[in-house]
């Protein structure tokens, strides 16, 4: 009896062993601190125990309202939205840029409100020596702007709509507090 009940736990506790933890990866971004990454194929971050909330930045020009309303709903299966809007973006942006960029579009938020920046179609990133594609899908990090830590997600432009979604989700998952 106690073999059969040590058997059914072990069977039904065997799903969660096969599980991978979320790799952890991490670059150096343009002023030599850390932020984790996240590329295809990574296994996905463990779920938070409560929806962060997220404002979704999008940056540089192009965007139209179906891609918009896409990746604003794939975010929503993770995360609560607090709002969305189009910022202004230079053409080639690294992630000083992207922090300027956050600086410029903060309102009062900041704390537990994770920024998710998608990088437009015609904004060339990097991070550090990093290329997007190639070295990432997206990042988080953090920065302080007007005394408040601001948690942030970068998402550069990619024409698969679906890998966008999935890379902004992941991220968000890894940064939320």
């Amino acid at each position: 009896m106690k073999t059969t009940i040590a058997l059914l736990a072990l069977l039904a506790a065997a799903p969660l062993m096969a599980q991978r933890p979320a790799s952890r990866s991490f670059l150096t971004d343009d002023d030599d601190g850390k932020v984790e990454i996240y590329r295809r194929g990574d296994a996905p971050a463990a779920a938070a125990l409560r929806q962060p909330v997220v404002e979704v930045l999008f940056a540089g020009s192009g965007w139209d309202r179906t891609t918009k309303e896409a990746l604003t709903a794939h975010l929503r299966t993770t995360a609560i939205i607090a709002g969305t809007r189009e910022v202004a973006a230079p053409a080639r942006a690294n992630d000083l840029h992207v922090q300027a960029i956050l600086e410029r579009a903060l309102r009062d938020r900041g704390g537990d409100v994770i920024h998710v920046v998608f990088l437009g179609r015609g904004v060339a990133s990097s991070l550090g020596a990093s290329q997007p594609g190639r070295d990432y899908d997206s990042y988080h990090s953090i920065v302080h702007v007007h005394d408040t830590s601001v948690r942030y997600v970068v998402v550069p432009w990619n024409d698969d709509a679906a890998l966008l979604g999935q890379a902004a989700a992941e991220s968000v998952a890894r940064a939320a507090p």
